[in-house]
């Protein structure tokens, strides 16, 4: 019998059908700055390592990250870091907000999908404590949220935020699990 303490532990590694989600390791700064340095990953995101130096600052920050609050894992396709996907999970409100990016040359074919999808499983599957999870786009990034909402997603606000010197409207989405449960299981599993 697994305790419930280590019940709630996500897996360190997840294997998909093309995937693999394993930790950051010390030496995947190129391969952050890789995706992350270019121009349509950078015009979403709050920040962005602006060399392979910030990348590798931003590396140890994950290596230090409480995988039981903040879990995150490199997305690897033929042991190339080609992408990120987070929870950071809010025991107090029962919930979790999600993030996640990934290469430009990988965009367009369901793997950001397929990572976020066994996250996610393993997420409501292991927390009992888990009501919803979250996440936030600008509203322009239509590719994020058609993601959300092919995954279930449903749009709760749009508000106006300050990103990057400029006000932006940006979107929330919710995904209960009472809407992920009652998906039928190859729904969840596509």
């Amino acid at each position: 019998m697994i305790s419930e303490n280590r019940r709630e532990v996500l897996p360190e590694t997840i294997r998909t059908e093309r995937l693999e989600l394993r930790p950051f390791s010390a030496l995947d700064g190129p391969a952050i700055y890789a995706y992350s340095h270019d121009p349509d990953w950078a015009r979403f995101q709050q920040t962005t390592p602006a060399s392979e130096q910030e990348a590798e600052g931003l590396v140890r920050e994950l290596l230090y990250r409480d995988r039981a609050q903040q879990p995150t894992w490199a997305i690897t396709r033929s042991d190339r870091v080609i992408g990120i996907v987070g929870l950071a999970f809010d025991q107090e409100h029962r919930s979790a907000v999600l993030g996640y990016g990934i290469h430009k040359d990988y965009r367009g074919i369901g793997l950001t999908a397929e990572a976020v999808r066994a996250v996610l499983t393993h997420a409501f599957s292991r927390r009992d404590t888990l009501d919803r999870v979250t996440a936030g786009t600008n509203a322009r990034n239509h590719r994020s949220i058609d993601l959300l909402e092919k995954l279930g997603f449903v749009h709760e606000s749009t508000v106006r935020v300050k990103e990057k010197d400029e006000l932006v409207d940006g979107s929330s989405y919710e995904l209960p699990r009472s809407d992920w449960s009652a998906r039928p299981r190859f729904l969840r599993n596509r």
